[in-house]
């Protein structure tokens, strides 16, 4: 299946003939879907137009399977498990067993252990051959078999309950396609698909035997590209600030990317910089956004309040924890009551009692004659214990959560529409609800300590990135930046010591097998030659201007540009910039 290059407009005449397009994540099928919609509208076509078939080819077999199930009798029902869902059932399954107990970061290591399950899935390796691999080479021994063990669990929690992940649905309708190759579309497009795991490739051949399908890329551009230094970091960002600004200045409609392959370390210094260089001009509108992946609460701290306001719910509380909750800025009637509040804390403080029962809080409050008075705080608490006794000791996620969500419109206070900061929290705690909801066929029945929980990690599992903001300027690790179109591109942060970046194997599965499999990261050439592929396929996605840069010095000394630069042609020589 030979791959070629095309432009945009030769794609969209194919969408538009019924075409199905593939893409490997969402994110491309983003990207192709706003290029779709951009050309229409330069076209001027008709402002109702049927929507083209582009998919995440995840996202198309999941849909098909569902199609499959509706119109079979014979097809076992199973439930496909999103990416948090399959997360929360191995943290679950981590959780309960013995190897788990002493775990410190639960997140990071079902992270890592569910990353391990979809590599071993896709590079066809099954676990029985880890166990082979493992009796042979007992210098894995301990991380490869508490990682059987775990997938063990796994597997027979899934079959018992009918649950299946992305991969494995794959694995299963390759069967159903060669049983069935009636319901595969006579024309399809594979876009952006380079070095696809072996699973992928049997999928494809499979469709390239019934179906008429193209391998492309997206046509490559060849902007002017331009190298540069920069004494340190910091002048290296302020620059890229200061260019941003520039370009947005002279047209409004670029599409500006940044790429920093150490954008969570350098966060606050990217902050600093861009802060002062676009304000007050950006107070009204985001001209930027930092795509960092973090959790969600590490770029909305008040995230954790919305959890805190739950405490409320406790018989008692530790004393210190409920002076904190009474001054918090999300509490109903916060500025109205800030006095009388005060005066609570100091009282409590007074009392010097370790815990504070909440029937003797809400007492308290209501002491009219007292200066601590807060008549609105004090009926709030009473509406929330009433909702709270009348539910059951033990029951469903999904009662939870609309539990939940009604204590916290009693707690929390009233929002503006145009408060766009407290319209995001309230977004993002309706989301993780919602996300709590689906989790109820890994939890049946639960109490409300575990619930809250459970809730508090859905929302530390929320990442940044589901809420990224529309804005011309972003700024992007180098894995997320793939796949995206620019018309301006800064890729920062290329000395030798920066680029390729340090990137670890995942370490449940033995690095022997790995390497044999030639897994991602799993020796240097490997990660040396997906750095050189990364860097040409960002530069080439950029129509107008690619500049690259590095940091001469860091807190350590000297740094040098990495070899990789040399890789890229550049029609000007390396411009060495001084401290501005």
């Amino acid at each position: 299946m030979p791959e070629h290059y095309t432009d945009f407009t030769s794609l969209a005449g194919q969408l538009d003939s019924g075409c199905l397009l593939l893409t490997p994540n969402h994110r491309t099928a983003v990207q192709v879907y706003e290029d779709y919609g951009q050309l229409l509208r330069t076209n001027k076509s008709p402002l109702i137009s049927p929507s083209p078939d582009i998919f995440p080819v995840d996202i198309w077999l999941s849909r098909l399977y569902q199609e499959m199930f509706d119109g079979s009798d014979t097809l076992e029902a199973l439930a496909i498990l999103d990416s948090h869902q399959e997360l929360a059932l191995w943290k679950k399954v981590i959780r309960d067993s013995e190897a788990g107990n002493p775990l410190l970061n639960l997140q990071n290591a079902a992270t890592q252990v569910m990353e391990a399950q979809r590599l071993l899935i896709q590079w066809q390796i099954p676990l029985n051959d880890l166990r082979v691999f493992q009796s042979r080479h007992h210098d894995y021994l301990d991380d490869s078999s508490v990682f059987l063990e775990w997938a063990a669990a796994y597997r027979k929690f899934s079959q018992d309950h009918g649950l299946v992940s992305f991969s494995e649905l794959l694995e299963l309708m390759l069967t159903q396609l060669t049983l069935n190759p009636g319901l595969i579309p006579k024309n399809i497009i594979l876009l952006g698909f380079a070095n696809p795991p072996p699973l992928y490739r049997q999928l494809f051949a499979l469709l390239e035997q019934h179906a008429n399908l193209q391998s492309l890329h997206l046509h490559r551009l060849s902007p002017e590209v331009c190298k540069k230094s920069y004494a340190s970091t910091a002048e290296e960002i302020l620059a890229s600030a200061k260019w941003s600004k520039a370009l947005l200045t002279q047209n409004s409609s670029v599409r500006i990317g940044i790429i920093c392959n150490e954008l969570q370390q350098q966060l606050p210094q990217f902050k600093r910089s861009f802060n002062a260089i676009f304000q007050p001009e950006n107070e009204g509108h985001k001209a930027y956004f930092f795509n960092t992946g973090n959790p969600l609460v590490d770029d909305i701290p008040l995230l954790r309040q919305c959890v805190k306001l739950l405490q409320f719910n406790q018989t008692q509380l530790p004393t210190l924890e409920l002076c904190s909750l009474l001054r918090s800025p999300l509490l109903l009637a916060a500025e109205q009551e800030a006095q009388p509040r005060a005066a609570m804390e100091m009282q409590l403080r007074k009392n010097a009692d370790s815990q504070t029962r909440s029937a003797d809080l809400r007492y308290l409050l209501s002491r009219e004659e007292r200066p601590w008075h807060c008549p609105l705080l004090q009926e709030a608490l009473l509406s929330a214990e009433t909702l709270r006794r009348q539910q059951k000791k033990l029951q469903s996620l999904e009662l939870w959560s609309v539990f939940f969500a009604r204590q916290l419109a009693i707690f929390l206070q009233p929002v503006d529409e145009t408060d766009s900061p407290a319209l995001m929290l309230l977004g993002a705690c309706s989301e993780a609800l919602e996300e709590l909801q689906n989790l109820s066929f890994i939890y049946p029945a639960v109490g409300m300590h575990e619930a809250l929980k459970l809730f508090e990690q859905t929302l530390e599992s929320q990442s940044s990135k589901a809420h990224r903001q529309e804005a011309p300027i972003q700024v992007f690790s180098a894995r997320d930046a793939e796949g995206l179109r620019f018309t301006h591109l800064w890729f920062m942060g290329l000395s030798d010591l920066q680029w390729p970046e340090k990137r670890y194997s995942n370490p449940f599965i033995p690095l022997r097998l790995q390497r044999e499999y030639e897994m991602p990261d799993s020796s240097p050439g490997l990660v040396y030659q997906g750095a050189l592929d990364s860097l040409i396929n960002i530069a080439a996605s950029t129509a107008e201007e690619v500049l690259l840069s590095y940091p001469r010095t860091d807190d350590n000394g000297e740094l040098l540009p990495s070899p990789l630069l040399d890789k890229i042609h550049s029609s000007q020589t390396m411009v060495h910039e001084d401290n501005s």
